[in-house]
């Protein structure tokens, strides 16, 4: 004999709606874990062959609140996998040509330790003006998080000139 569970939503204790289930059986859990941050102003005058980290000012989507505006960091709200995307696009100011090596750096701090989870380095041409003008650089990841790691982002830039980028 089968046993039949009629249920439409299901709740955790204080009533909050975790998951759905519709007509047609589809299963729709509440609220996904979704954030996409952005630097909506410049930075400059970053030290030249130093990582330096991505200041990210502005939460375009963030559902579970993780944007830390004033550590420009995420801050993972639940455990689980994660798709962690970084992107930067690096140049010196009235410079053409002076970029030798850019690179893009995304951590998890946990537990004090902060660890590399995905990077990407790229090596332009060694030669004064035969070097890159401006780099794009970007780099991902998925990685098993716990909540209250902490999510940053550093981008590189070595220079002919040794300027700041």
């Amino acid at each position: 004999m089968a046993s039949i569970l009629g249920i439409d939503t299901i709740q955790n204790t204080v009533g909050t709606t975790a998951a759905t289930i519709d007509n047609s059986g589809y299963i729709t859990v509440s609220q996904p874990v979704l954030a996409r941050m952005v630097m909506v102003g410049n930075q400059t005058n970053l030290n030249d062959q130093t990582f330096n980290k991505l200041k990210l000012d502005q939460a375009i989507i963030d559902t579970k609140s993780g944007f830390d505006n004033s550590n420009d960091q995420y801050v993972i709200p639940v455990a689980g996998y994660y798709r962690i995307y970084a992107q930067a696009f690096i140049g010196v100011d009235d410079e053409a040509g002076s970029i030798r090596d850019s690179g893009i750096v995304i951590t998890r701090t946990r537990s004090s330790t902060e660890t590399q989870i995905a990077y990407s380095t790229n090596r332009h041409r060694d030669g004064g003006g035969q070097d890159q003008d401006d780099a794009m650089v970007h780099t991902y990841t998925i990685d098993q998080c716990q909540a209250g790691d902490k999510i940053t982002v550093y981008v590189y830039c070595n220079t002919d000139t040794n300027n700041p980028y």
